[in-house]
């Protein structure tokens, strides 16, 4: 009889075991998946803090009804040649260089026309709260695909551009953007639209980083009409992280990316970033903000597949864990 008593509380003990390894099997996982992310959002958050010196650049390909698959529109706003009419640039109020002229936390330290043969005009503007630097080039009409393979080529670190500010004063010093710049905005046509095109983007030579090349948390985001659909995957392949990306038709000026930027340099969480975006987008076009909501879409697309690191890093700016 007690032996009988032993084998049941024997059996009774293995049992419970079993049944308590496998139960916390799924969270053991979790909790590891959840302080990789921690881990990376803390060097993030730390990197940004620590640096003396912030770059955002921003690439505007003109609006151009002529060189480019889009409906015509009225009137010389999507003339290709023209900037300082151009709805994407010169156009007041909502163009991107009218809008940051204007905008009373950006002052201009930089402006040169003529850049490069596809470049029409830079500007580099400066934060007034904080060491943050924005510069903004202007692409040709006829040179958009130029401007996309720029963008790509920036978030992979292979297109580096150096920007000499202050010059013969003793303030001058000399800025990266491009590969060295920490957040790369696009806006303009969607021209990855065109299947061809998209071929020659998708291309390891572009998007891929050098070999043996350190990590680096670039942000990316981008403007134009149904980048969600083509623009997403192939941001994350180059290693940076897309914050917005947009799911319906757009016209990509500067309030567009105005709350975007400004919840990025405060470090602001999820819900702060799409917030101050939304609340931008509905008072200069007074679409109703749960309409605008739709409009975009924040982070990486899902994925199904578990050792995807891309699944970890999917939430890299979202900073509620400091809130």
């Amino acid at each position: 009889m007690k032996r009988l008593y032993f084998y049941l509380i024997f059996l009774f003990l293995v049992i419970t075991f079993f049944n308590c390894t496998k139960s916390n099997y799924p969270a053991k996982i979790k909790t590891e998946k959840y302080t990789a992310k921690i881990k990376i959002q803390k060097r993030f958050v730390y990197n940004m803090r620590t640096k003396p010196v912030r770059i955002i650049h921003v690439m505007v390909a003109l609006c151009d009804c002529k060189n480019q698959s889009m409906p015509k529109v009225p009137g010389n706003i999507c003339i290709g040649d023209k900037p300082q009419i151009n709805l994407y640039w010169g156009m007041r109020p909502h163009g991107m260089k009218a809008y940051y002229l204007r905008h009373k936390n950006w002052r201009l330290v930089y402006q040169k026309l003529n850049q490069t043969k596809q470049i029409a005009e830079r500007l580099v503007f400066r934060y007034t709260h904080a060491n943050v630097y924005l510069v903004a080039d202007c692409y040709w009409g006829t040179e958009i695909r130029k401007a996309v393979y720029d963008y790509f080529k920036s978030l992979s670190s292979k297109y580096h551009v150096p920007i000499t500010l202050y010059k013969k004063t003793k303030y001058q010093k000399t800025i990266y953007a491009g590969g060295g710049a920490d957040l790369l905005v696009y806006m303009g046509h969607n021209e990855l639209l065109d299947n061809d095109f998209r071929d020659e983007v998708y291309d390891e030579e572009t998007l891929l980083p050098y070999p043996n090349q350190p990590f680096s948390m670039k942000h990316a985001v981008a403007i134009g009409c149904f980048t969600y659909k083509n623009f997403i995957n192939m941001i994350s392949k180059t290693g940076a992280f897309p914050i917005i990306t947009v799911k319906k038709t757009i016209a990509p000026e500067g309030y567009v990316i105005d709350g975007i930027i400004e919840g990025w340099i405060r470090l602001e969480n999820k819900k702060g970033i799409i917030q101050r975006m939304i609340n931008r987008h509905s008072i200069f076009t007074n679409l109703p903000e749960n309409y605008v909501r739709t409009m975009f879409h924040f982070g990486c697309k899902k994925s199904n597949n578990s050792k995807d690191n891309l699944k970890i890093i999917s939430d890299t700016l979202n900073f509620d864990y400091l809130n």
